[in-house]
């Protein structure tokens, strides 16, 4: 994504995110509504590049489209293999209560990180894209004050974080991951100059060598 947008002026990079966030929640986005969020011709010019005419007479960025296929079929997959562990599973005995088998088979599934990507049944982990749309979101209702580098930056260290301590805030498994979102960017302080190359750098060399990074 950095690589990407390396020509383009941060008000070019907002309208370019602005434009993936439509795509990610509507499939497509038409022409008329990227001329409303770039504001001038020139914007929309310079990022209509990044989007390719659809047979529908709309746009959408290829990229993020294949990031879409990707997780649909990985989500496929699970349910598979969700599919594949109960119809495996022995006949319960008759002495035993539908309750207490329905509460192993939801101890067993919470415990295999293979089979279920859920922490609670309230609560969905979010996939990398999902935190870097609403950051944006938030970044736009905030005026902007973080350059889009930064908030891709913190998007994929709050994504990476989180991971890595198994999505829990203090001792307790999380409940609401944008509430979590919205705190870690009210504890950052907004960047007024580019003062990120080396941790754009950085995270660049991770993203060229790591697929789980962004790839819009």
């Amino acid at each position: 994504f950095l690589v990407g947008t390396d020509d383009l002026t941060n008000e070019e990079v907002g309208a370019y995110i602005r434009c993936l966030c439509h795509q990610a929640s509507k499939g497509t986005i038409s022409e008329k509504h990227m001329i409303k969020i770039c504001s001038s011709h020139d914007i929309h010019n310079a990022i209509k590049s990044k989007f390719k005419l659809q047979d529908d007479g709309n746009f959408a960025n290829e990229r993020l489209l294949e990031e879409v296929r990707k997780r649909a079929a990985y989500a496929e997959s699970r349910r598979n293999n969700r599919r594949k562990i109960n119809t495996s599973k022995p006949n319960t005995p008759n002495n035993i209560s539908s309750t207490y088998v329905q509460h192993m088979e939801n101890e067993n599934e919470n415990e295999d990180e293979n089979v279920i990507k859920v922490v609670n049944r309230r609560f969905k982990i979010p996939e990398p894209i999902d935190v870097l749309n609403y950051m944006a979101e938030l970044n736009q209702r905030a005026g902007n004050k973080w350059q889009q580098s930064k908030v891709v930056l913190e998007a994929q260290k709050f994504f990476d974080f989180y991971t890595s301590n198994g999505w829990k805030v203090g001792r307790n498994s999380m409940k609401d991951w944008q509430a979590t979102a919205r705190n870690w960017m009210n504890n950052n302080k907004p960047t007024k100059t580019n003062l990120n190359e080396q941790r754009v750098n950085e995270v660049e060399y991770r993203r060229a060598n790591d697929p789980s990074y962004f790839k819009l």
